[in-house]
């Protein structure tokens, strides 16, 4: 015999089932009015522009999509959750000057097809599933300005006919399975403001085009497997406000050409194989705000003014050749004082008990130099001593012509 469930028990029911119904109601709701704008029954839509953001929209892209009217300029539909491929038949649209699928859960491969969009200025395709290789169709995308595939599953090698979209001021690729060198065409873009590749398996080095990147602004080449030493070009990129180039494997020196970048904010270099000194060049950075060194294989002194005033020992732990200039100092960055200035105090102890002993020493001489002159002089007013002049025959006294001449005995007169 079954119980029958209590009143409550069938009212929370109802309304679990009440909330569903209204789910559903909602979403069949925005399918329609996605149906009503695209139309699919032949009829092209006469608007320019279809933006379908933030609708929480779902399901495949129709192919009725291709009715559209081919003077479309805008095709926008981000931050949704749409799934399928690279809508069918798009590429009718050669008017469009922004294409923008962000935020979706779109897959499959990207079409070459995108390359015959020569009037297309935004290009975004950020946080989908998108993978394979990306097409080397970049070419005739003349008027690109932004071009954002952040955060898919793309892989092989970054196309080097981007390098030929010279208006490009953003490009940002990261998050992805990227491997290879970066293109040297990347490094030529000649009003490039944002460059963003961190989170992907490229390789080789940063080379001296770095420094024609005069408009550069905000670059992220970080966890990747970047090698070699930062190019000394780099004081050419005047624009620089953020540098994160960690969680690589970069050796050598800093250059202290880093010191010109006058606009810097933020420089990461954390987690790679840099040694030598941390040049003192970093302290006339006066914007730098945010300064990470931590675990290289940077030694000797931290240097003291500028940003290096409030930084803490995150900014430099696993550096164990680092030492502060003194106990403060080391104290706060928890590294040792430096033995530099403990010899260079040693020295000038040193050089301190030296000038003591030998200004003792020398009035000592003098002194006893001194109280010699004085003695002689002395010796010579009592006439304890009388030196013979050269010449001439030593001095007589009274006493000795009188003792020779017996006393002035009249036997001794002369001439008697």
């Amino acid at each position: 015999m079954h119980q029958q469930p209590s009143q409550p028990s069938r009212r929370r029911k109802n309304d679990v089932a009440r909330r569903a119904a209204r789910r559903t109601a909602q979403h069949a709701a925005r399918v329609q009015k996605v149906q009503r704008r695209v139309k699919p029954h032949g009829q092209p839509i006469s608007n320019k522009n279809l933006i379908l953001n933030s609708n929480q929209l779902s399901g495949e892209l129709p192919t009725s999509l291709a009715n559209l009217s081919a003077a479309l300029i805008r095709f926008c539909i981000d931050d949704n959750l749409f799934t399928g491929s690279f809508p069918i038949g798009i590429e009718k649209f050669q008017n469009l000057i922004s294409l923008s699928m962000e935020k979706n859960f779109l897959t499959g491969l990207l079409p070459p097809s995108i390359g015959a969009f020569h009037k297309l200025q935004c290009f975004s395709v950020h946080r989908n599933k998108f993978s394979g290789e990306i097409p080397d169709v970049f070419g005739n995308l003349t008027e690109l300005f932004q071009l954002t595939m952040r955060a898919n599953e793309f892989s092989e090698k970054i196309p080097t006919s981007i390098g030929r979209c010279q208006r490009l001021t953003m490009l940002v690729l990261a998050w992805n399975s990227l491997v290879g060198t970066i293109p040297m065409e990347i490094f030529r873009l000649p009003i490039l403001n944002y460059l963003y590749l961190e989170r992907n398996s490229l390789n080789g080095s940063l080379p001296v085009e770095l420094g024609s990147m005069t408009k550069l602004e905000f670059m992220d080449i970080s966890d990747n497997r970047l090698s070699r030493n930062l190019p000394e070009t780099i004081q050419a990129c005047i624009s620089m406000r953020s540098l994160n180039v960690s969680r690589n494997h970069l050796t050598g020196f800093i250059p202290k050409s880093v010191g010109k970048l006058v606009a810097l904010e933020s420089l990461d270099l954390s987690l790679n194989n840099l040694s030598c000194l941390i040049p003192e060049d970093l302290e006339k950075l006066s914007a730098l705000k945010r300064l990470n060194l931590s675990f290289n294989d940077l030694e000797g002194q931290v240097p003291r003014n500028g940003v290096f005033i409030n930084l803490g020992w995150d900014s430099f732990q696993g550096n164990s050749k680092l030492c502060g200039n003194d106990q403060d100092a080391a104290q706060r960055l928890k590294v040792l004082v430096s033995t530099t200035r403990e010899k260079s105090n040693r020295h000038l102890l040193l050089k301190i008990i030296i000038v003591l002993v030998s200004s003792i020493v020398f009035m000592s001489a003098m002194f006893l130099i001194w109280v010699l002159i004085f003695l002689k002089k002395k010796k010579m007013r009592r006439g304890i001593s009388s030196p013979s002049i050269k010449g001439l025959p030593p001095k007589i006294s009274y006493f000795d012509i009188q003792l020779a001449a017996n006393g002035f005995a009249a036997d001794n007169l002369v001439g008697k």
